[in-house]
């Protein structure tokens, strides 16, 4: 039979629109159409998906949205894809074309297998059709910022969020230019969206907290509802050599940060307080100091990963964090039993250092 060869499948041309009920509001695209297109069409009725990842393309497309289940930090008010996947076509390892889920919220019979692709990187089958539950636009997109040192903004944060405000999302990005120290001036971000009067509402009052917690500079301004608050400091994040991220709970963020300072010197930082998340660029990382970096993030109960590294430091590196999660075990169990030839995504999971799966 000769010697068998591997075949690059793509998804690409799958960029059709297959079902889009309006009144319902959930629609059903190829995994191929590019999350731009897909937000030009429901716009036409007043419709969109809220998710903004970040370092995300123009022609990044609603395939690699859903495999790899990434999202901005406007998660803490809306969610993650996996809230928004109502259901979708994949191929498994045999061939076959598998549905899963539906077009309704309560849809699940036995396994839910659509929240099981959905951030599954890719490793248990080919996604080829997804269906989305989709919302109305905001009125309005408004964001309140103010300047100050890290411990005041985040202090402020705190106050945010135990509030009864209702911020889409809570960030932080250096004031001014990143050096070998850790800035001194923090830019704090806080976005509103949804009806017109309830958000100037809202950032009235975020502005008020704001002022009494002593941060100075304070703005209120509009933003894309598209393109979101942050393309600009995502973009220049993304050409970065490395990508650092970070989870850790909020409560812990400060201190993690102080430590990836002091250890890697970012090039850049973007703090996503309000899920938990920090992002930094590194045009240089030295082998040793990223293994003490992931042991730090342990002694915190967070973890660290790369986002982006070259392929050099991928080959002799565990990019995703050092000393295995428990959670690591299940996922190489599932991937044995979905995908005993290792055909889709190979080394898209971390390694589990010869334990046992």
């Amino acid at each position: 039979l000769g010697k068998k060869k591997n075949t690059a499948v793509s998804t690409l041309a799958m960029t059709e629109v297959i079902e889009y009920d309006t009144s319902n509001q959930y629609i059903t695209v190829g995994a191929g159409m590019s999350l731009l297109e897909l937000q030009k069409v429901l716009g036409k009725n007043n419709q969109w998906l809220p998710i903004r990842p970040p370092f995300f393309s123009a022609k990044s497309t609603i395939g690699s949205l859903a495999a790899m289940g990434v999202s901005g930090p406007e998660r803490m008010y809306y969610g993650a894809p996996r809230d928004f996947a109502l259901g979708l076509q994949y191929i498994d390892a045999r061939g076959r074309i598998i549905s899963a889920g539906g077009k309704v919220v309560k849809n699940v019979a036995g396994y839910d297998m659509t929240r099981m692709m959905i951030g599954s990187n890719g490793a248990i089958g080919m996604i080829c059709e997804i269906t989305w539950r989709v919302s109305t636009m905001p009125e309005l997109c408004r964001a309140a910022s103010a300047k100050g040192d890290l411990k005041t903004c985040f202090d402020a944060a705190f106050k945010l969020m135990k509030s009864n405000l209702f911020p889409t999302f809570i960030a932080a990005v250096p004031a001014g230019d990143v050096s070998e120290q850790l800035p001194g001036e923090w830019k704090i971000v806080v976005g509103f969206e949804g009806l017109s009067m309830v958000v100037e509402h809202q950032v009235k009052a975020c502005q008020d907290l704001l002022s009494e917690n002593t941060l100075k500079e304070g703005k209120a301004y509009n933003y894309d509802m598209v393109d979101g608050c942050f393309k600009d400091e995502f973009n220049k994040i993304g050409l970065a050599s490395y990508i650092l991220r970070a989870g850790v709970s909020t409560e812990k963020m400060p201190d993690l940060i102080n430590d990836i300072q002091i250890q890697i010197r970012p090039s850049g930082w973007f703090l996503d307080i309000g899920c938990g998340r920090i992002f930094a660029s590194l045009n240089s990382l030295d082998k040793d100091a990223w293994v003490t970096m992931t042991q730090t993030a342990i002694a915190c109960n967070g973890h660290v990963q790369l986002e982006k590294s070259p392929e050099s430091f991928r080959r002799e590196q565990d990019v995703f964090g050092g000393t295995p999660r428990p959670e690591w075990r299940m996922m190489h169990k599932i991937k044995k039993a979905l995908d005993p030839g290792s055909l889709f995504a190979p080394g898209r999971l971390p390694q589990l250092k010869n334990m046992d799966v």
